[in-house]
């Protein structure tokens, strides 16, 4: 499981104002963006150490409105004492993608998820297990 070693304040806000573009572990992020659109996509881990996805055009949408985004709109750039933003601030750093066909409103859309240094993530598929008879 792949988790921020610098999740702060602003990271903990995010996921609770909104828990499912925000999260605290990589894996969760994909599989939400697995979820929710059959394309590409692309996970990020912030600034803030909140883990989020955006599509393959790096848009990052509101689940309720819809509206899509920049991940810049969701950081907090640091300002030196000139009013400029702090050389080295952390940006935005994609971790993993997900390349996926040219059809997406195919059924099987779904390409595999990859590290950015190209080892695919492994999937774990689970099942409902069946009922037991305890009397």
């Amino acid at each position: 499981m792949v988790r921020s070693d610098h999740l702060n304040a602003r990271g903990e806000e995010l996921i609770a104002k909104l828990p499912d573009r925000f999260f605290r572990t990589a894996e969760e992020a994909m599989a939400s963006s697995s979820s929710e659109i059959c394309g590409s996509s692309r996970v990020y881990l912030m600034p803030c150490g909140a883990f989020t996805w955006t599509d393959s055009d790096g848009y990052w949408i509101h689940p309720d409105h819809g509206n899509r985004y920049t991940l810049d709109d969701f950081d907090d750039v640091e300002l030196g004492d000139d009013g400029r933003e702090v050389a080295g601030t952390p940006v935005p750093t994609e971790i993993a993608e997900r390349i996926t066909d040219d059809d997406p409103f195919s059924d099987d859309n779904f390409g595999p998820w990859c590290w950015m240094n190209g080892d695919e993530v492994s999937a774990t598929i689970v099942s409902a297990e069946s009922s037991t008879n305890w009397i």
